[in-house]
This record gives structure tokens, C-alpha cells and sequence, in this order.
């Protein structure tokens, strides 16, 4: 019996955040502006409370051209936002997606994201330090920095997947408290649904 050929050693952390940038955009509306990321040439996803009320939104690539989006559909209980942009390129750069159920806490992750709203493409890492669920929805608790402006976009796992859609900080007394939704949530509205429904495991 042959032995097991060796794993290959995951890319390194620049070679993830070079690959990932391209897919990173900045969501503005009237309110203020936060983050997302492509999962598909023409479709971004980002927190619903970055979009809010509006229908319409300018999408900033990370080569700074500005495009108009279109809100179409979102989740007030997965805090999720899918965002159409006819305009991109077809050959636009995507993330891939990962997920929940092969999240461990400890692991190492990477956050990318308009930093305070106006710090495009900052990059933190951190670990995994729980996952939880509350309700419905589960929840990535991490020590990555995630400030205000860094909603909306990827929590990464070293392969470059993503795990986590970056939702919010604890702040306060509280440090390193940073929260993504779990990233299986978004993909019953992108199959066209208006949100995951799929039972997740949190072991």
C-alpha cells in the first residue's frame, strides 16, 4: 500500500489577502458605507444594516471604480444583504465560500474590510474563539479586529474560503470581541431564497 502523499501546506497569509482583495468592495449609501465581497461576477453579499432601508447602493471596487448595485433580497433575522451589479465584469473576481460545519475554534482567520469607513482593504487576523448560536443564527466569535466599516465583509479561513460575514464588535470594557455570521446562512438567498433555513451543527 502506497503511503498517503503529504498534504500540501496551506498558501501563505499574503498569497490569501492578494487573492481576496480583487473580490472586496466598499458599499455606500446616504447613511455611510461598510464592506462586501463577489461571490459571483454580477452578486455581492453584505450585512443588511449596511444597505438599510435603500433599494439602491454605489459599489466601490477595490480598484476604486464605482458602480451602481441593486439591493435584491435581504434577511433581517441573518442581518444578510444580496446586492445585483449589472455593471461588473464578467471575469470579475470571486471569493469562495466555505463553511460552518468545518470551523474549529482556534483556527486562524483573516478579516478584510473598510476599516472605520474609510480604511479600504485592512486587513486582521485572529482565531476562531467560539461559535455560537443564537436563535436561529450562528454565530462566529473571533478575536480578529473588526471595527466600524469592516461590516458587511469576508471572515476568511487560511484556504482563502469564506467562513464568516463580519457583523459587529462588543465594545466597551470588552476586548477582542468580534462577531461574523456564520456563512451558510447566505446561501439560501443566493439560490434565490430569502434566507438559509438549513440546520447547522455547531460541534
Amino acid at each position: 500500500i502506497a503511503p498517503d502523499a503529504p498534504l500540501a501546506p496551506p498558501p501563505s497569509l499574503e498569497d490569501v489577502v492578494s487573492r481576496s482583495i480583487p473580490a472586496i468592495v466598499s458599499i455606500e449609501t446616504q447613511e455611510g458605507r461598510g464592506s462586501g465581497f463577489f461571490v459571483a461576477p454580477r452578486t455581492v453579499i453584505t450585512n443588511r444594516h449596511v444597505i438599510q432601508s435603500n433599494v439602491s447602493v454605489t459599489v466601490r471596487l477595490s480598484s476604486g471604480q464605482a458602480l451602481p448595485g441593486r439591493v435584491e433580497a435581504s434577511s433581517a433575522e441573518y442581518d444578510l444583504a444580496v446586492v445585483r451589479i449589472d455593471g461588473a465584469s464578467p471575469s470579475q473576481p470571486v471569493l469562495p465560500l466555505g463553511t460552518v460545519n468545518d470551523v474549529r475554534p482556534g483556527q486562524e482567520v483573516i478579516a478584510i474590510g473598510l476599516a472605520l469607513g474609510v480604511f479600504q482593504n485592512s486587513v486582521t487576523r485572529g482565531i476562531i474563539s467560539a461559535v455560537r448560536r443564537s436563535e436561529r443564527t450562528v454565530m462566529l466569535q473571533t478575536d480578529a479586529a473588526i471595527n466600524p466599516g469592516n461590516s458587511g465583509g469576508p471572515l476568511l479561513n487560511r484556504q482563502g474560503q469564506v467562513v464568516g460575514i463580519n457583523t459587529l464588535k462588543i465594545a466597551g470594557a470588552a476586548e477582542s470581541l468580534g462577531f461574523a455570521v456564520a456563512v451558510d446562512h447566505a446561501r439560501g438567498m443566493l439560490s434565490g431564497g430569502r434566507q438559509a433555513d438549513t440546520p447547522l451543527s455547531t460541534t
